[in-house]
């Protein structure tokens, strides 16, 4: 990527980290030559993100500094150490493309904002931001606001050695924050990552969730980018794991007008066909009938139930 000439950061560091990362967005698309889409922008930033998570945690080993340059050199030297421990998640020819001064300005602006504890979804919130809302509508994805991710957490409680598992992981809402809940009973990260797995049709979240647990543990995640509801990944293969957990957490996507499965995988659940009501025996029944179209929410309910142990 190339910069344009003549602009100088001005950031000021912000509370509320949702603006911090709309002004990082609009400061990138306004300077960077050749790199105008949201999600090539989303993807350097996110490795600024990383770098700044592995900072924060490691406070101890790194001055902070206010020179551009220098301050550049050390999220690359991060970012080389975080390729050699999570190979699984970066190439080796990974590398930074921002110029020292973008560096700069997004390291200015995540001064104040707590990327691996913050009561909100950081993560899930910075895809928001750069991805906007419209597409994750048209694909029924609608992520759950943090406060009703800790909430559901907190109700459930899962507990060490249980096994947790959210078939519609998004940017990774429900994994993250049950991987700190796991921690905070004096779980090891080690544990609380062989604790927990999800999957996720869309690629790019799949991998964005794989990575924020990698992150916190420095393994490799328990994330398949795979379809729920047919239990297959991209070329048709099984999801490498199964059998029954302690845990389903998920917040599934719907839309009435989705086509969530094709026929064939449709035969497979009791709710992708019509019932009918039984007075004689006081029961439902199957009456054998295919519905045209089953949203999506309806039949991850009958996931979840199907992955649940009894």
């Amino acid at each position: 990527m190339k910069t344009s000439p003549g602009y100088q950061t001005s950031f000021l560091t912000a509370q509320d980290h949702k603006e911090a990362f709309r002004r990082i967005k609009n400061f990138l698309a306004g300077r960077l030559i050749g790199a105008t889409r949201e999600r090539a922008l989303l993807e350097e930033v996110l490795k600024c993100l990383f770098c700044k998570s592995y900072i924060q945690t490691h406070s101890n080993e790194f001055k902070s500094s206010k020179d551009a340059l220098e301050l550049s050199r050390q999220y690359r030297e991060v970012f080389s150490e975080l390729k050699k421990r999570l190979p699984f998640v970066f190439n080796n020819d990974d590398e930074i493309q921002l110029d020292p001064v973008s560096i700069q300005a997004i390291d200015t602006e995540l001064q104040d904002v707590v990327l691996l504890d913050s009561k909100r979804d950081v993560f899930g919130d910075l895809y928001e931001v750069f991805i906007g809302t419209g597409i994750r509508e048209e694909e029924g994805q609608f992520f759950t606001p943090q406060n009703g991710v800790e909430l559901l957490i907190s109700i459930v409680n899962p507990q060490p050695g249980e096994r947790i598992i959210d078939p519609a992981a998004g940017a990774g809402g429900f994994l993250s924050s049950s991987f700190n809940h796991l921690v905070q009973q004096g779980t090891t990260p080690h544990k609380a990552s062989a604790s927990i797995f999800g999957v996720e049709k869309d690629c790019y979240l799949a991998k964005l969730t794989a990575t924020r647990l990698s992150i916190r543990s420095l393994e490799q995640s328990k994330i398949y980018c795979g379809d729920s509801l047919s239990w297959t990944g991209q070329n048709d293969e099984e999801i490498p794991f199964g059998g029954e957990f302690d845990v389903v957490l998920m917040n599934p996507p719907f839309g009435k007008n989705i086509v969530s499965v094709n026929k064939e995988v449709q035969k497979t659940y009791d709710l992708g066909y019509d019932w009918k009501y039984n007075a004689r025996e006081n029961k439902h029944e199957r009456n054998g009938r295919l519905l045209n179209n089953v949203p999506p929410q309806v039949l991850f309910v009958e996931k979840a139930l199907s992955l649940l142990k009894e």
